[in-house]
This record gives C-alpha cells, sequence and structure tokens, in this order.
C-alpha cells in the first residue's frame, strides 16, 4: 500500500492482528476514499486475499451516494 501512497498501521491492544488502520490528513473526499479502497483492493487482489475488483469501491460508492 506505502508503493502505491497509502499509508496503513496495524491495530493497537486488543485489536492487534485483527485490524488495520488506514492514515489520512486533513479534508478527505469521496476520491481519496475510494481511491484508497481501489488501491487495497489491487493489493489484497494480488496477494490473493479476494477474486474479484471492484467490490469494495462498489459498496463506497453506494453509501458515498446517499450523503
Amino acid at each position: 500500500m506505502k508503493a502505491k501512497g497509502v499509508i496503513i498501521a496495524g491495530g493497537q491492544e486488543r485489536l492487534k492482528n485483527k485490524i488495520f488502520r488506514i492514515g489520512c490528513m486533513g479534508n478527505v473526499t469521496g476520491r481519496d476514499v475510494l481511491s484508497t479502497i481501489q488501491q487495497l483492493e489491487i493489493v489484497l487482489n494480488k496477494r490473493g486475499y479476494i477474486d474479484r475488483l471492484g467490490a469494495g469501491v462498489e459498496a463506497a460508492n453506494r453509501v458515498l451516494d446517499r450523503a
């Protein structure tokens, strides 16, 4: 993710090894959210964790459209 311009970190305390956090600074736009999820999907796909690209972006887009 770092190579894609996205900084992530692991969970802390009871969430260690259960979640990851995505870093951000300042205002975050819908476009930023969609781009980050897209990059995450690409990485997860390349590592064999997901089979299909686009489901995360589609879900986030539906939520952003309601806002």
